[in-house]
């Protein structure tokens, strides 16, 4: 089963370069592949936004945003995000100690409250103005990513940054091709 839904990720990933709207069944499938209750695709601007986050399931993210989820000051877990590179991933454990958990006010309440204690995150990608991680929520009967989930998580994740960069490429095409056919155009209003 895992192994099927890893190739549907992959093949929704190879599609989302040309259809945005695959992300969210590439998330799907991700979740599946890798034993996790939702997948979290989510672009955090270094500052205390996420300017873009979608889940792979209806997820009612307000509060946590609202108790300071995307600040670095209040979420350990976004703060260890700022020294990641494209490629390196963590997990919750890493991060925050079982002790430090319970003691967390974002983590000990909003994190478990929402049924999603156990985390790993992958950044894609990362510049001046935003950083694409990609995240791996479980629930606390699913437990922490095990090794074997962690390396298909990693795995589809590397594709991902792949299949990201395509579309950032194309997006960047575009609107050369879309100037070039217009400085075209003008020149040949001019010329006449």
């Amino acid at each position: 089963v895992q192994e099927i839904a890893a190739q549907k990720a992959l093949d929704h990933l190879a599609l989302t370069p040309f259809d945005s709207g695959a992300w969210l069944p590439t998330l799907q499938a991700m979740a599946k592949a890798t034993g996790s209750r939702v997948t979290q695709l989510l672009a955090w601007d270094g500052a205390r936004n996420a300017p873009f986050n979608v889940y792979s399931e209806a997820f009612d993210d307000r509060e946590w945003l609202a108790a300071g989820g995307a600040d670095p000051i209040r979420n350990p877990y976004i703060a260890a995000s700022r020294r990641m590179r494209s490629g390196d991933d963590f997990t919750d454990w890493e991060i925050v100690s079982s002790v430090e958990r319970r003691r967390h006010p974002l983590i000990g309440d909003v994190y478990d409250r929402y049924d999603i204690p156990h985390l790993c995150a992958f950044k894609l990608l990362g510049d001046n103005h935003a950083n694409w991680f990609v995240v791996s929520l479980r629930s606390c009967h699913q437990g922490p990513i095990d090794v074997a989930d962690r390396k298909i998580f990693r795995r589809l994740c590397c594709e991902a940054i792949v299949a990201a960069k395509r579309t950032l490429a194309l997006k960047n095409e575009g609107a050369l091709l879309l100037s070039g056919a217009f400085c075209t155009a003008v020149a040949g209003l001019v010329d006449d």
